[in-house]
């Protein structure tokens, strides 16, 4: 059916007509687990309000996420939303609905890359409240929903499923772009870092942490790079969320067939080449050639996770203990990135 009325974003507010009282004030279309359904499995997530003064019988509205198919997965009758009252529907493709003491669950799940979503009026035409064209490029735990007092949209770093929204950013730092691509070097590089947000500040660690205020370097030079080097950057500015983490690991052969059984820390590991196979002058190849003839996986953690006193290494009986890290896996023509 073809669609009555549309309400965009910037029009929505208290002072909208009746029919925009109800407004899908938050959602998260990659969830991290913020809210567990009652299976026990993560899924995306809607957040309806009613901002009106009188309770809402929600009978026979519509949740949609095609623009063509208003009626796409209907409330159950009977389902009342009371003034200032918050509800939950996970788009969790489980079509949950005829059981009001069951959760609500949509025959559609959210799209991470951004669509169209929409609440509909019992008609099946007339559109409550919609992301038209759609929502924007999600992010993984991060929500994104609107102010019901200025209509304005805005992502939020701190999720409050059923709770009224916080302070939020309206978009995301472009994250920092590198001058040398990641994987095997042999000579020395200045390496360049830039951000397509003007005015970005980009921080950069080479520990294997994650930048922060209080943990990182801030950039304002190209940094030279003449040992093997785990560079960790992202990219912030007021009033926008912190870039994605980029990390790019800069491996100089060299310094792999003399490293320290030591880590950083200090603790002993058997990390070093084998001195008989590297100085072995009646072999017929080359070891420097082997390491950069076959697939290699470089993971990047902070040292203390990893070779501290609890990290994976020291303690490998914290059965499902995990740490934050990067992976990197690069090929001997390039490469190819599998995490970050």
């Amino acid at each position: 059916m073809k669609r009555a009325v549309t309400f965009f974003l910037i029009c929505l507010g208290l002072g909208a007509p009746s029919h925009a009282e109800l407004v899908i004030t938050e959602l998260m279309a990659i969830s991290d687990g913020v809210l567990i359904d009652r299976d026990g499995e993560v899924s995306d997530w809607i957040e309806i309000a009613n901002t009106s003064n009188e309770a809402i019988d929600l009978s026979g509205y519509a949740l949609t996420d095609d623009s063509e198919l208003l009626g796409k997965w209907l409330f159950p009758n009977g389902h009342v939303l009371e003034s200032g009252e918050y509800l939950i529907v996970f788009a969790s493709g489980k079509d949950q609905r005829g059981l009001l003491d069951r959760e609500l669950h949509t025959n559609f799940k959210l799209s991470g890359d951004g669509e169209f979503l929409a609440l509909v009026e019992p008609d099946e035409e007339t559109i409550t409240h919609a992301f038209d064209p759609g929502y924007p490029e999600q992010r993984k735990g991060i929500s994104y929903g609107v102010d019901v007092e200025t209509g304005e949209a805005h992502y939020f770093d701190d999720a409050t499923p059923g709770n009224a929204n916080g302070s939020g950013v309206l978009g995301f730092t472009a994250e920092p772009e590198f001058s040398f691509t990641r994987g095997f070097h042999s000579e020395p590089f200045e390496l360049v870092l830039t951000c397509a947000t003007e005015g970005a500040r980009i921080r950069y660690t080479t520990n294997g942490g994650v930048p922060s205020l209080l943990t990182a370097r801030t950039y304002t030079n190209p940094i030279v790079i003449n040992e093997t080097t785990t560079l960790r950057a992202n990219a912030s500015k007021g009033g926008l969320q912190t870039s994605k983490l980029v990390t790019h690991t800069f491996i100089f052969v060299d310094d792999v067939l003399g490293q320290s059984d030591v880590s950083p820390s200090g603790a002993h590991w058997d990390t070093e080449m084998d001195p008989a196979v590297v100085n072995d002058s009646d072999q017929t190849w080359s070891v420097a050639e082997a390491l950069t003839s076959i697939p290699t996986l470089s993971v990047v953690a902070k040292d203390a996770d990893l070779f501290g006193s609890n990290g994976i290494y020291k303690r490998p009986d914290r059965r499902g203990f995990e740490v934050p890290c990067s992976a990197e896996y690069f090929f001997p023509e390039g490469y190819e990135e599998i995490g970050r």
